[in-house]
């Protein structure tokens, strides 16, 4: 069943990528969300609302396969929580663990692409009808090691029909996901390689501006603020 006070929330989705630091210097900002989601043991070092585990727990709780991360879950999945954890099936061991509805968001959704555990957050997302999703930690790929996860694309995908239909996202600036943290210049594939590239610029009031480089980012000049009111003036 849905719950009704997530259509149109605001919600902020804290994967275990570098980026995850970004959504500290939001909270540092005096940023609120209505909700935060957590992946996997990001409910170590964060207060979350709903956390998405989709491995089997036996996997944390009987073996030692996920490595460095297994202690932490062991501690989130065996005590009671004030929030639940969804994963793919429950374990009488994990008082907090409930089923991911798996069924509803296929259904509601008309899609089934989950190859990480992100994706299912972005669906569960799509499926409650939220209106703003800061995606943080959901980086994936890295430029300084050799590091490209195949859950990147199917993560891309969900954005996609997130933002089709009408979720405002919101991506970490320090993030890969969607090249977010790739230079302006270098963004749109063969116009990076012109003398004046195009750039496209989303930060204006949610305006999008196009033009060449040496327009939109060319020094201002005191014709720019003519119709500007002084500081401290309405």
């Amino acid at each position: 069943m849905k719950h009704e006070h997530l259509k149109g929330a605001k919600v902020a989705l804290v994967a275990m990528g570098r980026s995850h630091l970004n959504y500290s210097m939001s909270l540092c900002n005096s940023f609120e969300y209505d909700e935060v989601w957590g992946i996997n043991a990001m409910a170590i070092p964060f207060k979350v609302d709903r956390l998405f585990m989709m491995d089997p727990v036996t996997r944390f709780l009987d073996t030692d396969v996920t490595g460095k991360m297994t202690g932490a879950m062991r501690k989130i999945l065996t005590q009671k929580q004030d929030y639940p954890i969804y994963s793919s099936t429950t374990d009488e061991r994990c008082p907090s663990v409930v089923e991911y509805p798996l069924e509803e968001v296929i259904s509601s959704t008309g899609l089934c692409y989950f190859n990480n555990t992100v994706p299912y957050a972005l669906g569960y997302a799509l499926y409650q009808e939220v209106g703003e999703l800061f995606i943080y930690g959901a980086d994936y790929s890295y430029s300084d090691v050799r590091v490209a996860e195949p859950g990147r694309a199917c993560t891309e995908f969900w954005c996609a029909i997130l933002a089709k239909s009408g979720v405002k996202l919101q991506i970490a600036p320090e993030s890969s996901l969607l090249d977010t943290n790739v230079a302006p210049t270098k963004k749109m594939y063969g116009y990076h390689l012109l003398p004046d590239p195009i750039h496209v610029d989303f930060s204006k009031n949610d305006e999008v501006v196009i033009g060449r480089l040496s327009n939109i980012m060319r020094p201002p000049t005191p014709d720019d603020n003519e119709d500007l009111p002084e500081i401290g003036k309405a």
